[in-house]
């Protein structure tokens, strides 16, 4: 599937993640503990790991294969503040995200979500997914703001090791359906 380079929302840019946002995605939240506490990567020590992960989005943007994140960038700036992901597969999208805690608790992530959902409505996808940590209550926000429906409780679903690094944790699974005719 042919994603789109750039998706513009009320407030924000969501553009290809390169390279040359990785001053920016470590300073701003990458190596920050309590932005990466429910990610299932941990946090950054270095701008090297920072680099390392965006040359493989540069890789994955060229292949049109993978994982691919778009920078979260508000209107009138150059830097970004978080990011989104999208895994596509024959059985719809996984969406991930994350925000720099200085943008928390201002809607950006509902609007990034529902952009990027919607615009994944019109490429042809017909169910777009994410899915959080039992505990990670904002998370688990930004899906019912996005009009995602909670459809369980995976049960050790998902690794999230700066929460246990052994053990995998149960997840909440929302997910979101393009409307057909018979659902208007």
């Amino acid at each position: 599937m042919v994603l789109p380079d750039e998706i513009q929302t009320e407030r924000m840019t969501l553009r290809r993640a390169t390279t040359a946002d990785a001053p920016a995605v470590f300073e701003r939240y990458a190596q920050d503990r309590d932005v990466t506490r429910f990610m299932a990567w941990r946090p950054h020590k270095s701008i090297a790991d920072t680099e390392a992960f965006l040359s493989s989005q540069e890789k994955a943007w060229s292949t049109g294969e993978g994982h691919r994140c778009w920078a979260l960038v508000p209107h009138g700036e150059q830097a970004a503040i978080g990011m989104i992901g999208a895994s596509t597969s024959i059985s719809g999208t996984e969406l991930g995200y994350v925000l720099a805690q200085a943008y928390w608790g201002k809607g950006l992530m509902p609007e990034a979500v529902a952009a990027l959902t919607e615009t994944l409505f019109q490429l042809g996808v017909w169910r777009v997914a994410a899915c959080c940590h039992v505990d990670n209550l904002p998370s688990r926000r930004v899906m019912e703001k996005c009009g995602m429906v909670h459809e369980g409780t995976a049960r050790r679903y998902l690794l999230h090791p700066n929460v246990d690094p052994d053990v995998p944790a149960d997840c909440h699974v929302f997910a979101i359906v393009r409307p057909t005719e018979n659902d208007r």
